[in-house]
């Protein structure tokens, strides 16, 4: 806004002439009762409006539309009030500030293929790709789920945990509660517990509730830990694959930089019918560097040991 300039000039109304109702009426094509009309290709009230112009008929004649200024909302964590996204000027810049979603720590599990053809009560082998995003390195674990009633229990102990003032009995109930569940005392400790979010947790923001999914296979799960390497990009342009040596677990098939393929045996159970989805199911223990430290005294980056559920659909019973 500035000052008002009094040489300026008004300006006038301009005179709309009215619509006037008429008789001519354009044809309509000739293809139109020859040719079968395609819903997708023609445009909406909106889309024409959005062009009044042109007002095209089809899709093909639509034209990028300019937008004014988008400005993203600003996300922050509940629990450090961190800025992990902060709004731009423009939605195509804005930038992850703090590296806090999963797909940063957890490590991504992908189907590969199924050794052999599906039957009900036949042994089989599926082949999985793991890789890891972190920048150290993973010992990852892979056991049998829990059962309903060992899920309960384990739901009963994180509550009990998360009220208990006591930080030592909190870690010793809960390191208790997961080696009875996953079995497996090396990737379990008090140490690894301690330093957790569960211990300083005072209250449950979410409710634990039991997982819905069900797998209708028996997988056998390997009997030891391997080690998955840490994420180098300068790896990714090598072409020698990394072929597996002595030291090897038998159910590794190759490795190849941050990346392991392995091989898991299952039999799918003798119930199932052809067609039938087959799933299969394992917990999946991986230490994970915890980089990100709220105190100023804690500088040095701290391990924990995390678990996470795999539901793995392998594909359909055959014939």
């Amino acid at each position: 806004m500035g000052w008002s300039d009094k040489n300026t000039q008004k300006a006038k109304p301009v005179n709309i002439a009215p619509a006037q109702n008429t008789e001519d009426v354009g044809q309509l094509p000739e293809s139109i009762f020859t040719q079968k009309i395609n819903l997708r290709n023609i445009t909406t009230v909106k889309q024409r409006h959005n062009q009044p112009c042109e007002q095209p008929f089809t899709i093909n004649k639509l034209y990028p539309q300019r937008r004014g200024l988008w400005i993203k909302r600003s996300l922050r964590c509940r629990e450090c009030e961190h800025n992990v996204i902060k709004p731009e000027y423009h939605p195509t810049s804005v930038k992850y500030r703090i590296q806090l979603f999963a797909s940063y720590h957890v490590p991504d599990v992908l189907l590969v293929k199924c050794d052999q053809p599906l039957k009900a009560g036949e042994p089989n082998a599926v082949i999985l790709k793991l890789s890891n995003p972190t920048l150290h390195d993973m010992e990852i674990n892979i056991v049998e789920l829990p059962t309903e009633e060992d899920e309960l229990k384990l739901i009963e102990e994180f509550k009990r945990a998360c009220t208990l003032k006591d930080t030592s009995l909190t870690a010793a109930t809960a390191m208790d509660s997961l080696k009875s569940l996953t079995g497996s005392p090396s990737l379990t400790g008090t140490a690894s517990l301690t330093n957790t979010s569960l211990v300083r947790q005072t209250s449950i923001l979410e409710e634990p509730r039991v997982v819905k999914l069900k797998v209708n296979s028996k997988l056998q799960p390997p009997e030891a830990s391997f080690i998955l390497n840490l994420r180098d990009d300068s790896r990714e342009f090598d072409d020698e694959p990394q072929t597996t040596t002595k030291s090897e677990p038998e159910f590794i098939v190759s490795r190849k930089s941050n990346k392991v393929y392995l091989s898991l045996k299952f039999i799918p159970d003798a119930d199932l019918k052809t067609g039938d989805d087959v799933y299969v199911g394992f917990n999946m223990l991986y230490t994970y560097v915890n980089t990100v430290t709220n105190t100023p005294e804690k500088k040095e980056p701290t391990t924990h040991v995390l678990n996470c559920r795999i539901y793995v659909q392998v594909g359909s019973i055959e014939a």
